[in-house]
């Protein structure tokens, strides 16, 4: 029956039937050991998911801590006057609208006094609630609501009830727990019919020397914020982010927000719904197994099944913050983990079949052996192409196979230095991006805004707003400072300098000792070999002086309103880290009158060049501001911002660009 066969086919049959065999039965011990590998790896992606999520859920739970204890060292400094609770209403405003975090704050003073600002859910307008001697109606006190404008201004009333926060379960609870601590949650209920919402307490009693309480300070926040939050963070496409309290009720969830509710009503009164009474087996699988875990039986991951679907979970206690007993829930369904390894499995599948079928129709006994050094060859170049730069192509049988091989291996580890590289510029970027301003104080009499661009991923520019020791509510203290060059380098000491900065601040000194004392630290550190200018300015929003110093820095450009024009100013000396044994002095100039305008800049600014080849220059950043004189500091730093862009269009940055705008208002 054989002889009756052509060589000519029997042959690549005889052949390829062992490549065949051969190769499916790679295929399935491939197949079986990447199954294993993927769910080790898909457990250890929950496990990172979720401790990112524990990671963000504890920076967000502990502000309100952080909050109050801001509020308690202005009381305890007299700074907030427990006389004059109606004195609170501005501080208290620019608070709550400043922390997105928070729904409102809240102060109970042990005589029943009690003044708040909230943001209630469904009305469009803060809130100031205020119950003093002025309120007390026939030796009962009530509490009256104001509705507040943009800025904290009060619009109307609206509202007036009887209030005693003595009597309320965040007073109580606070003094009866003699320390900052989260409550339950509990429903907000606003008299005029609007939105109930559930919210969480975060309560301080607040202590003299002598240890008499004085009140009670709260900072809340609305488990729909919370939800929120959970469905801000991804944990893939389709997995959830579950929280539940230790009794079992779910406090938030990243599902949809009208699939699970957390809300509901328990005797007429708005309470926390209980996960195990859940409609969404997603829910109820939850509350089973924040049950096993305060059994002891799992506090950790596993594999449960939902609707018939696999999904990996991973479930741990939150303590993070003050009495807060909390299972933090992860939940991500297998199939979306491992849908990689069956699209590489049925890859692997089609390529193999197509190489059976060319070996039996070839019949090329040299091609199949040759086949198998190229066939490892790519599948090492692919992890290489799939980001295993730790992968090395093995040697090969052939010249040119090894030519390759070691290419790979050279461009492999190119690419791991450049990786690496780049991973350390970008959290360089990070982190010097964070020791900028995130935004400008609020100073009464003086509008701010300043910027910063860098030409690589680190520059050596700074400007900063600083807390002198010793300044007034109506002054701020400016910074402004350029390192000779720019990128890691000039980073690096941009950071000193502003740590040098900072720290000497909270000592009082003029603003030249505080040059003074820069120079000879960094003397110090750079041994005269590197520099950097720097200009300081005091601006007093009350009288319009302004006191400054510099040191090599170029002066303010000072605009004043009246008449129109630029004033210049001149004073200073060298620039920091050159010569030790420099004095700096503080000059003085001013008064300035409202809408005047001081500009603080690099020269990265003015010496951008333009497409031909021209300096963008000074007198341009004056006709900018002269033209946007009229707007607020945002808005002239803006326009500035805007003119450069659209000036310079077409050439690239060279240099970091750094301004910052302070307006007399």
């Amino acid at each position: 029956m054989l002889g009756r066969i052509s060589i000519r086919f029997l042959v690549p049959v005889l052949m390829g039937l062992p490549v065949a065999v051969a190769a499916v039965w790679l295929v399935v011990l491939w197949s079986g050991h990447a199954q294993r590998t993927a769910r080790t790896l898909s457990a250890a992606e929950v496990e990172q998911i979720h401790g990112r999520i524990n990671e963000r859920l504890n920076a967000l739970l502990t502000m309100p801590a952080r909050a109050t204890a801001i509020q308690r060292g202005h009381i305890l400094s007299g700074r907030l006057d427990r006389e004059d609770l109606r004195a609170w209403r501005q501080p208290l405003y620019e608070f709550v609208t400043a922390m997105d975090a928070f729904r409102g704050m809240t102060f109970g003073a042990a005589d029943g006094d009690v003044v708040w600002v909230f943001r209630y859910p469904g009305k469009p307008r803060p809130e100031l609630g205020i119950s003093d001697e002025q309120t007390s109606r026939d030796g009962v006190r009530f509490i009256e609501e104001y509705a507040l404008e943009d800025g904290g201004s009060i619009a109307e009333q609206v509202g007036a009830y009887a209030y005693d926060p003595r009597q309320r379960p965040w007073y109580t609870g606070a003094i009866e727990a003699g320390e900052g601590t989260f409550l339950d949650p509990y429903a907000w209920v606003n008299i005029n019919g609007q939105t109930t919402t559930l919210g969480v307490p975060f309560v301080e009693p607040i202590y003299d020397g002598s240890g008499e309480a004085l009140g009670v300070l709260t900072a809340e926040f609305s488990l729909a914020r919370l939800a929120n939050f959970l469905r801000s963070l991804r944990v893939g496409d389709a997995g959830y982010v579950l929280i539940l309290d230790a009794e079992g009720q779910l406090l938030a969830h990243s599902l949809p927000p009208g699939d699970v509710p957390v809300s509901v009503e328990r005797d007429g009164v708005p309470s926390v719904a209980l996960a195990s009474e859940s409609a969404d087996p997603r829910v109820r699988l939850a509350a089973g197994e924040v049950e096993r875990s305060l059994a002891g039986e799992l506090i950790g991951s596993g594999e449960v099944t939902v609707d018939g679907e696999p999904m990996l979970l991973r479930v741990s206690a939150y303590r993070g913050a003050p009495g807060l007993d909390w299972r933090v829930i992860t939940a991500v369904p297998e199939s979306e983990l491992l849908a990689p390894v069956a699209e590489a499995r049925a890859s692997s599948d089609r390529a193999t079949a197509w190489a059976v079928g060319l070996t039996i129709l070839l019949g090329l006994a040299l091609g199949i052996v040759a086949t198998r050094p190229i066939s490892r060859l790519v599948g090492e170049i692919r992890q290489v192409g799939r980001g295993e730069l730790d992968e090395r192509v093995g040697a090969a049988p052939s010249r040119e196979l090894r030519e390759i091989g070691e290419a790979v291996n050279a461009m492999a580890e190119d690419l791991q230095d450049r990786v690496r590289m780049r991973e350390s510029l970008m959290v360089a970027m990070e982190v010097q991006k964070n020791l900028l301003p995130q935004q400008p104080p609020k100073v009464r009499g003086v509008d701010i805004a300043g910027h910063s661009t860098y030409c690589d991923e680190t520059g050596g520019d700074y400007y900063d707003y600083l807390d002198i020791d010793g300044l007034g509510e109506s002054s701020v203290a400016l910074a402004i400072g350029d390192v000779m060059g720019h990128g890691v380098a000039a980073a690096m000491l941009m950071a000193t300098a502003r740590g040098i900065l900072r720290s000497r601040s909270d000592e009082p000194a003029s603003l030249g000792e505080l040059l003074t004392h820069m120079n000879e630290l960094l003397v110090g550190d750079t041994d005269g070999k590197r520099f950097m200018t720097m200009q300081l300015v005091v601006l007093d929003g009350h009288d319009g002086s302004m006191a400054w110093a510099s040191a090599g820095h170029d002066p303010p450009m000072v605009y004043r309103a009246e008449s129109d024009t630029f004033e210049s100013l001149d004073g200073g000396g060298i620039p920091l880290g050159l010569f030790g044994g420099q004095k700096y002095e503080t000059e003085h100039s001013g008064p300035w009158s409202r809408g005047d305008i001081v500009v603080l800049a690099t020269d990265g600014l003015w010496e951008a060049r333009l497409p031909d080849r021209d300096f963008y220059g000074k007198e341009r950043v004056e006709a900018v501001v002269r033209k946007a004189a009229a707007g607020s500091a945002d808005e002239i730093a803006a326009a500035i911002r805007a003119d450069h862009r659209a000036a310079c269009a077409g050439h690239a940055q060279d240099d970091d660009i750094t301004f910052v705008v302070a307006k007399i208002v």
